[in-house]
């Protein structure tokens, strides 16, 4: 009840604009690494891959930063800007999520797993697991997915779900998700055809979703923005974004750090999480000042179809966050 109570804190926050917050992030996203196996089209690690500084969080840093997130009642998103399975440790932050009772979320590309990989995540507790599915079927997903296989990774995939059938059955939560580009549209196949590929029983969700802008590196459909208006982005009320060095920035599309407010190695989140920069930040996006910040003024984010005065995907972010901590409290 006390996180349902700290979401609905959220809630009105966000519609009251206020800048400085009483509680601390409900999500956390912490990069394990920014490397990256694939060079897709509409990834910054496809034109842009030579401007990243790359590396991996020493594993120290990241239970630290497990360890404020439990005190936080948050759930942690262990991606940001590169794949996380290619990170040597990624099975013991897992577990050290799962030990803290931290729920853990993944999101990847699926093109790394085999047998030993999908058991190893599953046995170390993971509570959510997102594969990147984009395009439904061959043509259009290796035009996407540059460097990875249709068959190869649907078979990844397939296996997973063999494995969590077996290894815990319930847990982790999985969806499959796809970004609906206009590109190959007349080769995409249906989508009850392409649920038919996996086994469902084991699947708990399908997505399929626009693309997105990644903050400008990207060029998604300007005449949506048009019709749409504008909407402040509500990840400045809940959520902060840590980068595999370290370096803490409000939004986890901030690949290339335009807008950082600090060092999770040289200060706690608590303190960065209503610093000068994030007060800053929440009252220019809530007053619609996007124009003035780099990051921001280019984002498609601000200008998604709105619910109950909300970003809808905002919202959904709420009730996912509500029914992630029922879940973990249950356990």
């Amino acid at each position: 009840m006390n996180n349902i109570f700290r979401l609905a804190q959220v809630f009105w926050a966000y519609k009251q604009g206020r800048e400085k917050l009483p509680y601390k992030p409900l999500r956390l996203w912490i990069e394990p690494t920014n490397h990256c196996n694939l060079r897709c089209q509409m990834c910054p690690h496809g034109e842009k891959d030579a401007e990243l500084d790359k590396g991996f969080m020493e594993i120290d840093l990241f239970k630290r930063l497990v360890q404020e997130a439990s005190g936080f009642g948050a759930d942690v998103n262990l991606f940001m800007g590169g794949e996380s399975l290619l990170h040597p440790k990624i099975n013991e932050m897992i577990a050290y999520c799962k030990s803290q009772g931290v729920p853990s979320r993944l999101y990847t590309n699926a093109t790394l797993l085999n047998d030993k990989k999908s058991e190893e995540i599953i046995k170390a507790g993971l509570d959510h697991i997102t594969f990147s599915f984009d395009g439904t079927d061959k043509t259009s997903y290796e035009a996407y997915r540059k460097g990875a296989g249709f068959d190869k990774t649907l078979e990844n995939v397939r296996r997973f779900l063999d494995k969590k059938k077996t290894v815990r059955g319930r847990k982790p939560y999985v969806v499959i998700q796809s970004m609906e580009f206009q590109e190959h549209s007349d080769q995409r196949i249906s989508k009850a055809e392409f649920k038919k590929m996996f086994d469902r029983k084991m699947v708990n969700r399908f997505t399929f979703i626009e693309p997105h802008s990644f903050a400008g590196v990207y060029k998604a459909d300007p005449v949506k923005k048009q019709a749409r208006r504008y909407s402040p982005c509500a990840f400045l009320w809940y959520s902060m974004s840590i980068s595999w060095d370290g370096t803490v920035v409000p939004c986890c599309i901030d690949l290339f750090k335009k807008y950082p407010v600090g060092n999770a190695g040289d200060h706690e989140l608590k303190e960065l999480w209503n610093s000068k920069a994030m007060i800053n930040l929440r009252s220019e996006i809530y007053h619609g000042r996007h124009k003035e910040i780099s990051l921001c003024s280019p984002c498609d984010v601000l200008w998604k179809t709105r619910l109950l005065g909300v970003p809808a995907r905002s919202l959904y972010n709420f009730v996912e966050m509500i029914a992630s901590f029922l879940s973990s409290s249950r356990k």
